[in-house]
């Protein structure tokens, strides 16, 4: 049976001719066994082309290695103490322009409910500022309006947990 198998794979491989990349890759992991090991390391050092690409394989997954290496591998001390005060000034720019976003949001929420709260939203955003604007307008908005048209208005995930304690 084993002799039978070890032909048909000789048989197939002269057939096919070389073998495929996978088994080449596999090859070269010492993944295959058996008579598909043997039939495929003989012809590899009988068949230059097999040579020339199963380097060419090599080359690449050293080169993918060492890069995976390189990016897994923490950065040395001096370059991350060196990438700290650019990391802080962009901590720093985010959060002036999340704040600028949730102002502008607050006014554009303010001047939609003009019509049904009148000056009180727009009065609500001058003394809490916009980060205690969302729950207090959210809960009269959800007075004056329901619940569901309230949400449907400020449709803001903040509001959803901040509002929910004042409306219930």
């Amino acid at each position: 049976m084993l002799t039978s198998l070890k032909g048909l794979t000789r048989r197939l491989l002269r057939s096919f001719g070389h073998p495929s990349y996978t088994e080449l890759v596999d090859w070269l992991a010492g993944e295959l066994d058996g008579p598909v090991l043997g039939s495929t390391t003989r012809h590899v050092l009988s068949c230059h082309a097999c040579q020339r690409e199963t380097k060419r394989i090599k080359s690449v997954l050293e080169r993918s290695s060492a890069v995976l290496d390189w990016e897994a591998a923490p950065p040395p001390p001096q370059r991350a103490a060196g990438r700290l005060p650019g990391l802080l000034r962009n901590a720093a720019v985010i959060r002036i322009a999340e704040e600028r976003h949730r102002q502008e949001r607050a006014l554009r929420l303010a001047a939609a409910l003009r019509p049904y709260l009148g000056q009180r939203p727009m009065s609500l955003l001058e003394h809490l500022g916009s980060s205690g604007f969302l729950p207090e307008v959210g809960r009269l908005a959800g007075v004056f309006l329901g619940r569901q048209a309230a949400a449907a208005l400020i449709d803001t995930p903040d509001w959803q947990d901040a509002g929910s304690e004042g409306m219930s």
